[in-house]
């Protein structure tokens, strides 16, 4: 009860009317009838004869019936799904007040909660049997105070996401009537409940894509740009989504897909402008201010230093390290990429529930390549090591660097444990030669463990490509899915050693060609060289004008055509170096592809060995110069020979004013390996022509014993050139023992337009090399004698040394 007083000043007075509210509890039910009444009675300040007050007046009002409330009501939100609109369970528990027969559950926000397709976990006791949208009914026995629980599976959560807003009532005496259910008589009721779950909004994905290191960059990286990032490798995952439900600045966008692990390394989070492309590369964007809190757990959380409007289009990217093969297998099942906005309640504020596409992720093959011989130009075997990880691929396809060619037939040699079979594929897009390896016993048996020493064969190119890596990928034939690739360093081709093919190129003028090369194989006799010029050299080679100056050319030469002529060998060919020459005329103007090779074949015509695209050497159109004459007065070892070593100007040279580029500033004289020049003085040179127009000083360097210079001075008073003639010179050497293999002497014509000069017959400023086959020990001597005038400085000299020598003759 309560009682108020009237503080009025003068008494009220009758009839006087009178209203106030109460704030009050009702209590759990309705009272017995006998007490459930309200009295409300007015006493007078003044008491009676026994001291009471007096009742001026008095009523007894009848109350109303208690509706009871539900108590301890939890509604929780089971999952697995949590986000808006997606499908889920739902967990009711409370204690009744009062006994009833079925219960109504209705939410009233967020709106579009569905039950059409929900049912209960006990389908015996708990039975729907009523549902209209958002309203369930369900009949089940309900004790006061019993502990009951309802749970929902299969329910449609709500649109958008937020607060729900629950009512929950029970009853008892409804039936159905004309189709219609008439509810009967309330007991328990929770009306506007908010005591509930947040419903979490949705995340919805609008693009994703995981990308690789190479799928960034497909233009540096074509092939592996192709396929699918690889396990235990970093990549990069790409997201565009919105929200329904605005992230709060201060909350966090969490990305997680164990066991991917996130990193630091990139993390971008964008606004994308409404209506442009989904391309990444192309729209314009606005940074979203952020900063990365934690990366742990297999998840990155970023904390939003602005807020995520509901709707709008984001972009993120995060950094990631893709889980290898074996947590690949630990995780079992599908790996699911988690898009949640979190505050700091029990659910997130937005979330996909991982309800996203699993991106294709591979195995890492380790992959070695290698290779016995990788002549250019050849077919060669090409072992290959492949060790999957835990797949088993029932195909293996084999991608060749740029040149490499598989054969038709590109199994083996010899029988595989591994493969059954071997045929050239479809080029790459890059077109890169491939072929398909099918494993033994395929599709039943896959390839499992190392698999070492795969043969195949391939035609190797000219030379060694600038991207040389091998690839492979291990392929599940009846899916055809990609299991995992590797790739491998690759091998070099390797050229024949030493390669040199020397000779001037004056247009016009016959000039010989001296070759050289160092092979590693060996060719069995009936083998032969197969020579490619460039067009237009008019070749001269047959057994009488081959020079074999280290080859065994028992067999002679023959020019195929213009630019091919073939060297055939009667006996084996070993791995060492040889020499060899014939004759060719440079064409009037240089050769569109002016390279020579040099192939190597066995009796059969499959190449061993080759040299190919050896730069051809500068044609000089403007000047005619020819070899002239390699003398000696002595072969024997350790002795001193008197060399003559000379060239011949056809037609007196330019001025500078026609042919600034094709002036001789010097002349290298360069000996063969072991010999050494005997020049100590100046005065120990003979020049044979007396009209070569030497430097006033220092016009002579034989200072480096295996070679002399000779400066000339062409810019005097006015331009002087070299006149038609002959131009020798004249040294004593010292004959080695035993003779070098490339017994060949040099003498080059050097331009002025290098400062350095020419030391060496491979300096840019060399312009014209002619090579001379030099003697053999016991070879008869030749003479001293030139076919042009003698030098007058020097005549006495010789004079006096030839009467030397004739007399030391006579003597013995």
């Amino acid at each position: 009860s309560i009682t108020m007083y009237i503080m009025e000043p003068t008494p009220v007075e009758r009839d006087y009317y009178i209203e106030f509210g109460l704030d009050i509890y009702n209590p759990l039910r309705t009272p017995p009838l006998t007490d459930n009444f309200w009295q409300c009675t007015v006493v007078s300040a003044n008491v009676d004869q026994n001291g009471q007050r007096i009742i001026k007046a008095s009523k007894a009002f009848q109350s109303w019936d208690i509706v009871p409330q539900l108590e301890n009501l939890q509604v929780r939100l089971l999952g697995p799904n949590t986000a808006a609109e997606t499908m889920s369970s739902i967990s009711v528990e409370f204690t009744p007040v009062t006994t009833a027969e079925d219960i109504a559950i209705l939410f009233n926000s967020p709106t579009e909660f569905d039950f059409t397709n929900a049912r209960t976990e006990d389908d015996e006791d708990q039975v729907i049997f009523l549902v209209e949208g958002p309203l369930i009914r369900i009949r089940m026995a309900i004790t006061r105070g019993v502990r009951t629980q309802i749970i929902l599976r299969n329910v449609r959560l709500g649109k958008s996401g937020g607060q729900t807003d629950i009512s929950i009532t029970t009853w008892t005496g409804g039936l159905l009537q004309s189709g219609t259910w008439l509810p009967g008589t309330k007991q328990d009721e929770r009306l506007a409940f908010r005591g509930g779950f947040r419903l979490p909004g949705k995340v919805e994905i609008l693009y994703d894509k995981l990308e690789n290191t190479y799928q960034r960059d497909p233009f540096t990286y074509p092939e592996q740009s192709m396929w699918s990032t690889q396990m235990g490798r970093p990549a990069y995952a790409e997201f565009h989504f919105h929200i329904s439900v605005a992230a709060q600045v201060g909350d966090f966008l969490m990305i997680s897909a164990a066991p991917y692990e996130p990193t630091r390394s990139i993390f971008t989070l964008v606004e994308s402008p409404i209506g442009q492309s989904i391309s990444s590369q192309t729209t314009v964007k606005r940074a979203v201010a952020n900063e990365i809190t934690t990366v742990f757990g297999g998840a990155i959380h970023v904390r939003l230093l602005e807020a995520l409007v509901p709707f709008r289009r984001y972009e993120v990217i995060t950094s990631v390290v893709a889980p290898t093969a074996q947590a690949a297998q630990d995780h079992g099942g599908t790996i699911q990429w988690f898009l949640e906005t979190r505050d700091f309640g029990a659910l997130p504020t937005n979330t996909n529930d991982g309800n996203s596409r699993e991106f294709p992720i591979v195995e890492e093959y380790l992959f070695v390549v290698t290779a016995v011989r990788s002549p250019p130009l050849a077919e060669i075997i090409v072992s290959l090591d492949v060790t999957p990880a835990l797949a088993s691929p029932t195909a293996l396809r084999v991608i060749a660097p740029l040149g490499f060619n598989f054969t038709e037939t590109c199994y083996g040699p010899g029988e595989s444990q591994y493969i059954s079979e071997c045929v050239p594929g479809q080029p790459t897009p890059s077109g890169r030669s491939t072929a398909e390896l099918t494993v033994r016993g395929a599709p039943a048996v896959g390839l499992q463990g190392a698999a070492r020493g795969i043969l195949v064969r391939v035609q190797s190119p000219s030379q060694t490509p600038v991207a040389r890596e091998w690839f492979i990928e291990g392929i599940d034939v009846l899916s055809d899915r990609q299991l995992g690739w590797g790739q491998a360093a690759g091998i070099d081709v390797l050229p024949m050693q030493d390669t040199m093919a020397i000779y001037p190129g004056f247009t016009g003028v016959r000039s010989r060609i001296v070759w050289r090369f160092r092979t590693r194989e060996m060719v069995q006799a009936g083998g032969y060289l197969d020579i490619r010029l460039p067009f237009g050299f008019a070749p001269e080679c047959s057994a009488a004008t081959v020079e074999a100056i280290s080859l065994p050319v028992g067999g002679g030469c023959r020019v195929v055509n213009e630019a091919t002529v073939h060297v055939f060998m009667n006996t084996t060919i070993v791995p060492r170096e040889y020499v060899f020459a014939f004759y060719v005329t440079p064409p009037a103007a240089a050769p569109l592809f002016n390279e020579l090779s040099i192939i190597l074949r066995d009796p059969a015509g499959a190449v061993s060995d080759a040299a190919v695209s050896i730069p051809g050497s500068r044609i000089l159109e403007k000047l005619r110069i020819r070899e002239g004459q390699l003398l000696w007065t002595s072969t024997k070892a350790n002795r001193v020979s008197t060399m003559t070593i000379s060239f011949e100007v056809l037609e007196s040279l330019p001025d500078l004013v026609v042919a600034p580029e094709q002036q001789i500033d010097e002349i290298l004289i360069t000996l063969p390996n072991d010999f050494v020049h005997l020049v100590e003085k100046p005065t120990d040179l003979q020049l044979m022509n007396e009209n070569m127009p030497l430097r006033d000083v220092d016009y002579v360097d034989y200072f480096q014993k295996d070679r002399i210079r000779i400066s000339l001075e062409l810019n005097r008073s006015s331009w002087v050139t070299l006149k038609s003639g002959s131009y020798g010179f004249r040294f004593n050497v010292m004959v080695p023992s035993p003779m070098p293999t490339f017994n060949v002497w040099f003498i080059s014509l050097c331009s002025p337009n290098y400062p350095e000069g020419c030391s060496q017959i491979t300096d840019p400023a060399v312009m014209a090399t002619f090579a001379m086959p030099g003697f053999n020990l016991g070879d008869p001597a030749n003479g001293l004698t030139l076919t042009s005038g003698t030098d007058r400085r020097f005549s006495a000299s010789v004079l006096w040394s030839f009467v030397l020598v004739m007399v030391g003759l006579c003597q013995n």
